[in-house]
């Protein structure tokens, strides 16, 4: 039975955040976080084997950051299951998750946070979000009225958030549980809000611009070559694979119509054409046979 001090104690909020041979760059995201207005109270970083000597660099320059070492590079969500496994068992109510190259503005803890803790229904709430309709469509200023939750903060009800920048519940958590290890990169910003959603929480978009996304090293359209054809792979095999563990006929439609574009792309436009069309193969095999985790790139 918890006392009425414990009852009324301040929420303690856990910033997790994944890095993978980025030590330097690490540092930004760091600073950044330590700097909030509304500070997290404890920074956790889980290094995914990147073996370039960040967790040396934290136990010199940030002794107070909670280091959780990987044993290999599982990926991005694997290390947010394992950063937020380790605050949820240290007691933490909120975690924030933030990528290792981007960089929030001073208030934007505060702002997420704000939203997430008006109401225990609301599950996860991050600076970047939207609706899903035959998949997923991002709002970029052009917020529907129907889903206002809030005016004066900002906020809207969604369908998805990105995880960057998300502020999760420690109910939601415990609802729906951590983020999906197997599916190493790619698409479960949408997959985890669907299960917290499910699980009876809302998705909340507080719709500001409050954080730097550099995506360093990530590329975009895979069909014009700017993307590392891992990323083809990953992103083929784990939206085909959620569109059938949710039995979704339209979701179907709607990988089906992006994988047909990316490809067309890949042929026009690409470079290294056979390898991100193998890429694609693959991700379509493994999707239908459930063959999950890590089995492509990025090179260790």
């Amino acid at each position: 039975m918890s006392t009425a001090a414990e009852q009324t104690a301040e929420p303690r909020i856990a910033a997790v955040i994944v890095t993978f041979k980025r030590r330097d760059i690490l540092k930004n995201a760091i600073d950044a976080a330590i700097g909030q207005t509304r500070p997290p109270d404890k920074i956790v970083v889980v290094d995914n084997a990147g073996g370039d000597g960040t967790p040396e660099m934290l136990a010199e320059e940030y002794p107070d950051i909670q280091c959780v070492r990987m044993d290999d590079n599982l990926g991005i969500y694997a290390g947010q299951a394992a950063g937020i496994g380790w605050a949820h068992e240290a007691g933490y109510d909120y975690f924030w998750l933030l990528d290792d190259d981007s960089v929030p503005e001073p208030e934007a803890l505060a702002a997420v946070f704000s939203v997430v803790s008006l109401s225990p229904n609301i599950g996860i709430a991050s600076l970047s979000g939207g609706e899903w309709k035959r998949g997923p469509k991002r709002w970029r200023g052009k917020n529907p009225p129907d889903r206002l939750m809030n005016a004066e903060m900002n906020a809207y009800r969604a369908d998805y958030c990105l995880l960057d920048s998300a502020v999760i519940s420690r109910a939601a958590v415990d609802a729906a549980g951590v983020p999906r290890g197997d599916l190493f990169a790619m698409v479960d910003d949408f997959q985890y809000s669907r299960r917290i959603r499910r699980a009876g929480f809302e998705a909340v978009l507080v719709a500001s611009n409050l954080i730097d996304r550099r995506h360093l090293g990530s590329g975009g359209n895979d069909g014009k070559g700017s993307a590392p054809p891992w990323r083809g792979y990953y992103q083929t095999r784990n939206q085909l694979a959620m569109a059938l563990d949710d039995r979704s006929a339209s979701d179907f439609v709607w990988w089906a119509w992006r994988q047909a574009k990316f490809m067309t792309g890949i042929i026009l436009f690409g470079d290294r054409k056979i390898e991100r069309l193998k890429m694609r193969f693959m991700g379509i095999r493994d999707g239908l046979t459930r063959r999950m985790g890590k089995r492509v790139g990025p090179a260790a």
